[in-house]
């Protein structure tokens, strides 16, 4: 006589549309401590933070993507040729309410890609009027962070 295994069902989430309605930008800082014939092709160190919440409406959510970075002279890297500090947060409408699971993992992650590529442009564009016309930021969030 063969015993019934009790098993739990796997919970199957609906496939997760996201739609980005707006950006906003939060804080943006250049600081040019070097001209570029001084500083040379030096180094350039980024940092990247992801912050996702709800917002009112319960399928909403605001992703924040903030970078920071400094670039470095080439003959001597302890000079710092450039600061750079910027937030931009995207509003998103989501096809269904996400589990925290999905918002600590994967969710926030693609969220912040699609914000990426407007705050590096924005950066960049700033970084051309500023004297660095070879200035490239990344158009995703680093596979490091995620």
């Amino acid at each position: 006589m063969a015993v019934p295994v009790k098993r739990k069902a796997k919970t199957k989430h609906s496939p997760l549309t996201v739609v980005l309605l707006d950006t906003r930008l939060k804080k943006f800082s250049v600081e040019i401590l070097l001209q570029v014939e001084q500083a040379g092709k030096g180094s350039m160190h980024l940092s990247y933070n992801i912050s996702t919440s709800p917002i009112e409406d319960i399928n909403s959510h605001a992703t924040s993507l903030r970078i920071e970075g400094k670039g470095f002279n080439i003959e001597d890297p302890t000079k710092i040729a450039f600061t750079i500090d910027a937030e931009m947060v995207g509003l998103f409408s989501l096809s269904r309410k996400l589990n925290d699971e999905e918002l600590e993992t994967r969710v926030s992650i693609e969220m912040a890609n699609y914000v990426a590529p407007v705050l590096a442009d924005t950066i960049e564009t700033a970084m051309v009027k500023a004297g660095y016309p070879r200035l490239k930021i990344p158009r995703s969030v680093p596979e490091s962070i995620s």
